[in-house]
């Protein structure tokens, strides 16, 4: 299944009501395709632009994209954040924070977490995400 593909799927269930039900059988379907790395830029954009949208706590596509920590998925990450930072992205990136042993990788992290709260594109809820998850980190620290 390609990045257009996957796509393509996302936007089938884009409309319904019942997006987490619809995301779990997605998600199925893609893990029964193979589907690999090349799945999570298209959802994270889907994040990116359905971002007051309940996706789950933290959800499906979450616990999907999560599968690739360590091929891929924490730099498609950064970039998301980097492109529009959204309150699920963001809470993405303070799990990948709070799993970060390296001192200059959670520094990065950390920044990337910062920059979010003035992000120009940044949505109000994705502001404050980015702040209480930066007190968080900085108290944990």
């Amino acid at each position: 299944m390609t990045k257009n593909e996957v796509t393509q799927s996302l936007a089938s269930i884009a409309s319904d009501q019942h997006l987490a039900d619809l995301g779990d059988d997605l998600v199925q379907s893609w893990l029964s395709a193979n589907v690999g790395v090349a799945a999570v830029e298209p959802v994270l954009r889907f994040m990116e632009a359905h971002s007051d949208w309940d996706l789950g706590t933290p959800g499906p596509l979450v616990h999907f994209v999560e599968r690739f920590h360590g091929q891929g998925y924490e730099g498609e990450l950064i970039a998301s954040v980097e492109r529009k930072p959204t309150a699920h992205t963001l809470w993405m990136l303070n799990r990948l924070i709070n799993g970060e042993r390296d001192g200059q990788r959670k520094a990065r992290l950390l920044g990337l977490l910062s920059a979010a709260a003035t992000a120009p594109n940044a949505e109000p809820e994705a502001v404050d995400a980015a702040r209480e998850f930066h007190a968080f980190q900085v108290s944990a620290n």
